[in-house]
């Protein structure tokens, strides 16, 4: 029997530690690898053992397949812990004058990080508000979407394909300017005046603490995203809470991978904050893994065909207060950009070496006075303005055409966003993007196989294609 002392110790560990805080120390939650989505209501979501068959029956998924562009909106922003107000107007920030195929939009700080937060049971309230405004914003009446014979968003793909999704295209943001410019302003073109109302579905949510991802996609896209999967690393207090790391979501969009990594990476300018940053990535890198599937689908982040990363990097100027506000008031930021600590890392191989990041044609983003435009000098903690919130992309077949900051005077932060056309990988199908739950959907006498018809064999290659264990 334990001694009054023990017991009286056993109390104050539980009460030091509760449940919430172990479950989140070690990520044993049982909701550790839960999302939020919304429902199937035109249950759109087919067999999904038609995807990625080509790849077990081994013959050239090329006789199967053709490329398509889509476009990808991929937005940050640290919100500062505050909760959005009611009539907030995202409308500025996810472009809904423009048509996009798939929203990929990232939170830091969506809570204050406080012991509660970061220690107890998930703050749902103020994701939840996100998402609301999300929803109002890109479904509301004042989305207009252009269709148009020719998109930019389709430059390369064959417009005599089988199969070809009913596509809008996207337009260059309008009144950019010297914090909002296109990365290529000649890729981007405009489409008729035919007007037509697009809706949104959310594929997932996911909140850790304070980092918050949502993803979007056109509904009639829907039926063609599947294996959605999240992967949550924390990197904060002991290295293993929520309060910094990531999360990040896998989903197959038909046949190409793709993964969206939100991360809030250590903060601070003081000697060894970037170090940690550093070792951030590392370990978010090295950790992240997704659940495994009959399908081979990815389970690191490396592994997807595409990978976007977006998030507070909190990477610094390594230039002095003084000497960074004479090259602000200049708007040097070439001159700024050769002492931003990402660049530098990349440049020497270190961290995010042969990841990509667009032309930063726009002013730091952090750290802002509150419900100002000026950045804040002054107090015990001052902070020397630097670009904080980033976008990177890896591998082949993603191009990016904007990136961009948001004047929102919100957060001592500002939005960044970036634009891309993405290459997907279809399955030939007899209808526009259309479902192909059975053999009789594929047309195999237009696939060009290259093959001689002989003994059925045309039979097999479709068995091998659609079925599961089937060998030719």
């Amino acid at each position: 029997m334990p001694t009054a002392m023990e017991r009286s110790s056993s109390r104050r560990s539980e009460s030091f530690w509760p449940t919430s805080a172990v479950k989140k120390l070690f990520n044993l939650g049982a909701d550790a690898n839960v999302f939020s989505a919304d429902e199937d209501e035109d249950n759109s979501v087919r067999n999904r053992k038609v995807f990625r068959r080509y790849s077990e029956s081994g013959i050239s998924h090329t006789h199967f397949t053709y490329n398509q562009n889509f476009s990808v909106f991929a937005g940050t922003w640290n919100v500062a812990g505050k909760p959005p107000a009611d009539d907030i107007d995202l409308s500025e920030w996810l472009l809904v004058k423009d048509a996009v195929d798939i929203y990929v939009v990232g939170f830091q700080e969506i809570v204050p990080l406080n012991p509660g937060n970061v220690l107890g049971a998930e703050d749902e309230g103020p994701a939840t508000k996100w998402e609301a405004i999300i929803r109002r914003t890109l479904n509301g009446d004042r989305r207009q979407t252009k269709s148009a014979p020719s998109s930019p968003w389709r430059e390369g793909v064959d417009d005599n394909s089988e199969a070809s999704p009913d596509h809008t295209e996207t337009s260059q943001p309008e009144n950019f300017n010297k914090h909002k410019k296109a990365h290529s302003s000649s890729e981007l073109e405009f489409g008729s005046s035919t007007q037509s109302k697009t809706s949104y579905v959310r594929m997932i949510s996911k909140q850790m603490v304070g980092i918050f991802i949502t993803v979007w996609v056109r509904k009639d896209l829907r039926q063609y995203i599947h294996n959605v999967k999240v992967s949550c690393v924390g990197c904060g207090l002991m290295g293993y809470y929520g309060n910094k790391g990531s999360v990040a979501v896998s989903m197959n969009f038909d046949q190409t991978s793709f993964c969206f990594v939100c991360t809030h990476l250590t903060s601070g300018e003081r000697e060894g904050d970037e170090l940690r940053r550093h070792s951030d990535v590392i370990e978010i890198l090295r950790r992240t893994t997704f659940s495994k599937s009959d399908d081979g689908s990815p389970a690191s982040i490396l592994a997807h065909d595409r990978v976007l990363w977006l998030g507070d990097l909190n990477y610094r100027l390594s230039l002095s207060n003084g000497e960074t506000k004479t090259l602000l008031d200049s708007e040097n930021w070439s001159a700024l950009l050769q002492k931003d600590q990402l660049k530098l890392a990349q440049s020497v191989g270190g961290v995010f070496h042969g990841w990509q990041e667009g032309a930063i044609e726009f002013a730091p983003t952090y750290k802002y006075k509150a419900n100002s435009t000026e950045y804040s000098n002054g107090g015990e903690k001052q902070r020397t303005p630097a670009w904080c919130d980033r976008v990177l992309w890896k591998g082949k077949g993603l191009r990016q055409i904007n990136y961009y900051r948001t004047e929102y005077t919100f957060s001592d932060h500002r939005p960044v966003t970036a634009m891309f056309v993405a290459e997907v990988e279809l399955l030939k199908r007899r209808g526009p993007l259309r479902a192909a739950d059975d053999a009789s959907t594929l047309d195999f006498k237009k696939m060009h196989l290259g093959i001689v018809p002989l003994c059925g064999i045309e039979e097999k290659i479709r068995d091998a294609f659609l079925l599961p264990n089937a060998t030719i």
